[in-house]
């Protein structure tokens, strides 16, 4: 027996199969990026101010400014401002005042003589 080249065999059928593939896999893909792509978002806006904390540690919060069209045509993508929470004072904070040493100072009081 002799099998028949169809039309259908031969071209229509692989093509459909395909297609259906293509369709089915498409409609997963979508459906798991709907449900991840609020959790990746928030995972990226955490790690991004981990690493704006890591910078600046000092800082409090960061607002984003306006990027103008100069700034852009120069390739800057991002301009955050960084402001401080009120400075707390701390017994281990050195005085604004004071000038960095290069090595610690050590005061020794001098004893009284007893002649």
């Amino acid at each position: 027996m002799e099998k028949k080249n169809t039309f259908w065999t031969e071209m229509a059928r692989p093509v459909v199969v395909l297609v259906v593939i293509c369709l089915v896999a498409s409609a997963l893909l979508g459906f798991t990026n709907a449900k991840t792509a609020p959790v990746i978002e928030e995972n990226i806006r955490i790690e991004a101010e981990k690493t704006r904390k890591a910078v600046l540690p000092a800082a409090s919060e960061f607002a984003e400014l306006e990027v103008s069209g100069e700034q852009a045509a120069n390739g800057v993508t991002g301009i955050l401002r960084a402001t401080t929470a009120p400075a707390m004072s701390s017994p281990w904070k050195r005085p604004a005042t004071a000038a960095p040493s290069s090595s610690p100072s050590v005061s020794i009081p001098k004893a009284k003589s007893s002649v």
